[in-house]
C-alpha cells in the first residue's frame, strides 16, 4: 500500500514536471517564432489597390463620356479618344490594364470601339453611328 502511495506521488511529481517543461517549450516555440504575414491583410490591401485603380479608369470613362456627348449634340457619330498614361495626383496604372478596362465598358454600353495600332495603342476609335453599331453585331 505505501508503494502504491509512493508511485502515485512520485507519477504525480514526474506529470507536473513534464507538463510544465512542455508549456516552457510551448512559450518557447511562440516567443521566437518568425514574424507571420496575414493572408487576409494581403488580400484586402490587393483589393483595395484594385478598387482606386478602378475608380480612376471610371473617371477617364466619364471624361470620354463628356466628349461623346459633345460631339453627339453637334451631329457627329464617331469620335477618337486618347486614354493617358498618366493622371496627375492618381496612381499609376498600366495603360494594357486601362485600355482593356475602357473598352469592355464602352463595348458593354453598345458602342462600337476599335484600339488604334502601335504606336497609337492609346487611341480608342468610338462611333455610335448605325452602320458602325450593326457592323459590330454581325462580327458578335
Amino acid at each position: 500500500m505505501k508503494y502504491r502511495v509512493l508511485i502515485s506521488m512520485l507519477l504525480k511529481k514526474v506529470l507536473i514536471f513534464i507538463t510544465s517543461k512542455l508549456l516552457l517549450f510551448f512559450l518557447y516555440l511562440i516567443n521566437n517564432m518568425a514574424p507571420q504575414i496575414s493572408l487576409n491583410a494581403l488580400y484586402e490591401m490587393k483589393n483595395k489597390k484594385d478598387k482606386i485603380k478602378n475608380n480612376t479608369f471610371d473617371e477617364i470613362i466619364e471624361k470620354c463620356h463628356k466628349k461623346i456627348k459633345k460631339t453627339a449634340t453637334s451631329g457627329g457619330q464617331c469620335i477618337f479618344f486618347e486614354i493617358p498614361y498618366v493622371l496627375i495626383g492618381k496612381p499609376l496604372y498600366k495603360i494594357e490594364d486601362s485600355i482593356n478596362y475602357i473598352y469592355n465598358a464602352l463595348n458593354k454600353n453598345g458602342l462600337y470601339v476599335k484600339v488604334l495600332n502601335h504606336p497609337n495603342i492609346n487611341i480608342l476609335y468610338i462611333s455610335w453611328a448605325p452602320v458602325d453599331v450593326s457592323k459590330k453585331k454581325l462580327l458578335k
